[in-house]
This record gives C-alpha cells, structure tokens and sequence, in this order.
C-alpha cells in the first residue's frame, strides 16, 4: 500500500472513531505542504520568445496565480492535522513500512508533544489508532486523577 493510500485510510478511520458515548474522538486534514512558483510565467514568456509554443502552454496551464505561494503548515509539519475532542492539537506523520522520518518532521511531532499536543508516527492504521486510544486514555487518567 503506498503512503497516499494508508493516508486515505487513517484519516478516514480516525475521523469515523467514536468514544464510549458515541461522540467522535478526533478529526482530521489533509495538510498539504508546498510551494508554487509563479517564475513558471517567466518560463513560459522565454520559451514564447524562442518559439517553443508547448513548453509556454504547459508552463501556463499549471498556473493558478501569477505569484509564488507557500501553503500548508511548513516544512516538517505531519501529514494530517486536526484536533481530539478535547480541544488538543492532533498531528500524524503517515509512513509506509519502510518510510523514513526527516529531521524536521521529527522536530515537527517533538514540538507539538512538548506543547501539550498529541503528534505521532503512524506506519498502519492500528497504529494511528492505538496512538489516540493512548492520548485519550491519558487525558482520562488525569481528569480523574489515576
């Protein structure tokens, strides 16, 4: 299974958990982190210039915005964000098996743990979920003080 497809999955299945008292524990987004560059007009106006008719029509046809955009949540930061229903931070990193953490996606999951989130390393569905049950069961033995 590819890393996109055990997204799709984790988020899904995250999103659909309930608690004991039916409510859902937790949602989840897609955080989609990149850059676009708005230097692809200059592309396609120098490629014009020399006659390469195709070259300017692809550079153009990826253009939404004649500007360079960063989106997402910056480098580093995990695949899907969102919150647990008690209003913490939720971040999960989505690896395959075989994928490798990058220094900064681990600065990343070490940051929001230190601030009171809850942001982890997920190479299965059972493991996300194993991760939030923990993060629940954790918020539960503080409020009752076990």
């Amino acid at each position: 299974m590819s890393e996109s497809e055990l997204m799709v999955r984790i988020q899904e299945t995250l999103n659909t958990m309930r608690g004991p008292d039916g409510k859902y524990v937790a949602r989840l987004a897609r955080n989609a982190v990149g850059f676009f560059d708005g230097n692809k007009v200059t592309v396609a106006i120098r490629a014009l210039e020399r006659g390469d008719v195709a070259l300017a029509l692809s550079a153009l046809k990826s253009i939404k915005s004649p500007r360079s955009i960063t989106y997402g949540l910056g480098t580093g930061s995990a695949d899907l964000v969102g919150v647990l229903r008690s209003g913490r931070v939720l971040g999960c990193e989505v690896k395959t098996p075989t994928g490798k953490v990058s220094k900064e996606q681990q600065a990343w999951i070490d940051s929001v743990n230190r601030w009171g989130g809850v942001a982890f390393v997920a190479r299965s569905t059972d493991e996300a979920v194993c991760e939030v049950l923990r993060a629940i069961k954790e918020e539960s033995d503080r409020a009752t003080g076990t």
